[in-house]
C-alpha cells in the first residue's frame, strides 16, 4: 500500500501485533472500577517505521505508524502515511442544549480521532450500495468487482445529483422535489438505452469513432429532438403488454377502450353514456361529474363543446396511461397523488404510444408473413 503512494488507517487484532504484545496494550477488557470510570491520561505507545525503496526502483518511500493505547479496552491502530504526529490531549464533548447542556473532557489522540472520524464512511457506502441491488450469478470472477465498481459510480452520481438539486452548487439548479434513488436509476437506464454517440449530446461524443466516420451533416441532434428526449426521460408510460391488452381485448364480447382508429367502438361507448345521481370524479380532468360510460364503467364529462369532451379524450389512444384510474391500476400510483397531465406530459405520452403502435404493427406483419 505505502510503496504505491496510498494511505490507510485500520485497526489491528491483538494476535496480529507487529511486536511482542508485552510492549503494547493487549488486554481484552478492563474491569469497571474507580480507575476505569475516569480518564487515565496515559500517553499512547507509538511505533514508527520508515521504509525506503532501493535506488532505481519505481516504489515510493512510506512511513508506517502503530498507535497502542488503553481505554475501556485495548486499542491498536495501524496507519500508513496517515499521521504526522501522535500525542495525548483532551477533547471536549457535549450533550444536550440550553440549560441542560453539559460539557466534559475525554482523553484522545490523533490516531483515535482520525479513525473514529473516517471509519463510518465504509458503513454508509455499504448501506447506499444496497439500494442499487446490482447482482447476478456468473462463473466469471471479474464480474463481481465490475458490478461493485458500477454500483459505486451510480451511487456517487446520485449523491452528486442530490447536492446539485439542493441548490448549494448553483441556485439555478435547485429542484423542489428531487428524484428518489429508484426514479434516478430508471432515468439512468433510459439514458443508457437511448444513448447514441452520433447525437453529440455529451462532451467528447464528437471525438468518438462512431461519430467521426459519419458525414458532418448526419452528426448531432436537432433541438426539437433534444427537447423531446429530455421530456421523455421523466415520462413513465404503460408497457407494451398493457397497451395490447387494452387495444386488443382477449374476450369476444369485450369492447376495446381505445377507439383512435375504430369509430364503431367509439359509437358504442357514446351510446352507453348515462347519467347517475351521485357525484363522481372525472377520470380525465379530476373535476366532479354526473356521467358514466356504461361500457368502461368510468365517470367522465360528456358533451359536444371542448369543456365537456373528456369522454373523447378518455377513449383516445394517445391518452392511455394518463387517466386517474390508469395511474392506480397500470402505474401503481395513488389517487391522492394524481394530477391532470400537462401539455408536455401529453406530448411525451403521445410519442410513447406511437412507438408502441409501431411495434404492434411490426408484430402483426410478422405474424401474417
Amino acid at each position: 500500500m505505502g510503496e504505491r503512494g496510498w494511505k490507510g488507517t485500520m485497526t489491528t487484532r491483538r494476535d496480529r501485533l507487529p511486536v511482542n504484545k508485552k510492549y503494547l496494550h493487549h488486554k481484552k477488557e478492563t474491569p469497571i472500577n474507580q480507575v476505569s470510570k475516569v480518564a487515565r491520561y496515559e500517553n499512547p505507545v507509538i511505533l514508527v517505521k520508515h521504509s525506503t525503496p532501493p535506488e532505481g526502483s519505481e516504489l515510493k518511500p512510506y512511513t508506517r505508524t502503530h498507535c497502542s493505547f488503553q481505554s475501556t479496552g485495548s486499542c491498536n491502530i495501524s496507519m500508513v502515511n496517515a499521521c504526522q504526529e501522535i500525542g495525548l490531549y483532551v477533547r471536549p464533548k457535549e450533550r444536550g442544549r440550553g440549560n441542560d447542556k453539559r460539557i466534559w473532557g475525554i482523553e484522545d489522540n490523533e490516531a483515535r480521532d482520525l479513525y473514529l472520524f473516517s471509519y463510518s464512511a465504509v458503513d454508509k457506502i455499504d448501506q447506499m450500495l444496497q439500494n442499487w441491488n446490482e447482482f447476478y450469478i456468473s462463473w466469471k470472477w471479474w464480474h463481481a468487482p465490475t458490478r461493485h465498481g458500477k454500483s459505486l459510480a451510480k451511487c456517487m452520481a446520485y449523491e452528486m445529483y442530490k447536492e446539485c438539486a439542493s441548490g448549494q452548487v448553483d441556485p439555478a439548479w435547485k429542484v423542489d422535489k428531487p428524484k428518489s434513488a429508484k426514479a434516478f436509476r430508471r432515468t439512468l437506464a433510459k439514458q443508457m438505452c437511448n444513448y447514441r454517440a452520433r447525437n453529440t449530446f455529451y462532451p467528447g461524443d464528437d471525438k468518438l469513432r462512431n461519430t467521426t466516420k459519419l458525414p458532418k451533416k448526419r452528426r448531432g441532434m436537432k433541438q426539437s429532438n433534444v427537447n423531446a428526449s429530455i421530456n421523455d426521460e421523466d415520462h413513465v408510460g404503460v408497457s407494451y403488454a398493457q397497451f395490447l391488452d387494452a387495444k386488443r381485448p382477449r374476450g369476444r364480447t369485450e369492447v376495446s377502450r381505445l377507439c383512435g382508429d375504430n369509430f364503431g367502438n367509439l359509437g358504442l361507448h357514446m351510446a352507453s353514456i348515462k347519467t347517475v345521481q351521485s357525484r363522481k370524479i372525472c377520470e380525465v380532468c379530476g373535476k366532479p361529474c354526473w356521467k358514466v360510460c356504461g361500457v368502461c364503467n368510468m365517470p367522465m364529462h360528456s358533451g359536444i363543446d371542448a369543456s365537456n369532451s373528456c369522454w373523447l379524450t378518455y377513449h383516445d389512444d394517445n391518452f392511455f396511461g394518463l387517466t386517474r384510474g390508469d395511474n392506480v391500476k397500470l402505474l401503481q400510483g395513488k389517487k391522492s397523488e394524481w394530477k391532470p397531465p400537462t401539455a408536455a406530459t401529453i406530448d411525451a405520452n403521445t410519442r410513447h404510444i406511437a412507438k408502441l403502435k409501431k411495434r404492434m404493427a411490426n408484430d402483426i406483419s410478422e405474424e401474417e408473413d
